[in-house]
C-alpha cells in the first residue's frame, strides 16, 4: 500500500521542520492513529499568565495587563487587522497612543491577543477555521519567534511547551479514518509541542483524523 501524500495548508520551505511533519505523517504505522473523537488529550504543565482585561473604545480593542507587561490591542475599523501596542506594565497605560519605551505592532496581519506567558506574547491569526497561525512575540523588543500552523491548542508537558495540532491536508483517507461528507477534503491532525523561546518544536506522537475545507 502507498502511503498517503501529505499537502499543507500553504506552501512551506523544505528544512528540518517540514521534514519531520512529513516523516510523522507518512510514518504512522509505527505510530499510535488516533481518530479526533477519541483523542488522548495530554496533561498539561502549560499555563499561560494571569492578564486583566478593560475593553476601550468603540471598535472591541482590548487592554490586557500582565504582571510584567501591558498589551493594548487596537481594532482597526472595517478590517481584520489589530495593532498591537506593548509597555511595561508599571506605567498602567492602557490608551493605544504610541509613546517612547512602546514597541509598537503595526497591522501586519488579522491577528489577536491570545495569551502571555513571561516575555512572550501570544497571537491568534488567520481568517478561516482551518488556516491559523500560533504568533509569538518576544515583548522584549517586538521580534516574532515563530510563527505556527495549527488547528488548536492543547496541553505541554513542562512550563514552556505548548502543544498544538498542526493541520495538513491529505490526497486520501489514512488508513482508520473514515471518508469525509459534504464535499470536504481528508487529512490529519499531528500534535507538536512549541518551545514558546525559541519556536523550537517536537513530536507528540499523535495523529488524530480530520477533514479540510
Amino acid at each position: 500500500m502507498k502511503p498517503p501524500v501529505l499537502h499543507r495548508l500553504r506552501p512551506l520551505p523544505l528544512n528540518l521542520h517540514t521534514m519531520r511533519i512529513y516523516i510523522s505523517v507518512l510514518s504512522v504505522g509505527l505510530l499510535a492513529l488516533v481518530p479526533s473523537k477519541t483523542f488522548s488529550q495530554p496533561e498539561t504543565e502549560f499555563a499561560l499568565d494571569s492578564v486583566g482585561v478593560q475593553v476601550i473604545g468603540d471598535y472591541g480593542s482590548a487592554c490586557y495587563t500582565g504582571t510584567r507587561y501591558i498589551v493594548v490591542q487596537e481594532s482597526v475599523p472595517n478590517q481584520v487587522d489589530s495593532d498591537f501596542f506593548i509597555r511595561p506594565a508599571e506605567t498602567g497605560r492602557c490608551d493605544a497612543d504610541s509613546l517612547s519605551g512602546d514597541i509598537v505592532l503595526r497591522n501586519e496581519w488579522a491577528a489577536y491577543f491570545s495569551g502571555m506567558r513571561g516575555d512572550v506574547l501570544l497571537l491568534d491569526s488567520g481568517t478561516g477555521p482551518d488556516i491559523r497561525d500560533l504568533v509569538l512575540v518576544d515583548m522584549k523588543d517586538g521580534h516574532h519567534i515563530a510563527v505556527v500552523p495549527y488547528k488548536e491548542t492543547a496541553g505541554g508537558p513542562d512550563s514552556v511547551s505548548l502543544g498544538v495540532w498542526e493541520p495538513s491536508e491529505l490526497e486520501r483517507p489514512m488508513p482508520g479514518c473514515e471518508a469525509p461528507k459534504g464535499g470536504l477534503l481528508p487529512g490529519v491532525d499531528s500534535l507538536f509541542f512549541v518551545d514558546i523561546r525559541n519556536g523550537n518544536q517536537r513530536f507528540g506522537g499523535q495523529i488524530r483524523c480530520a477533514s479540510r475545507q
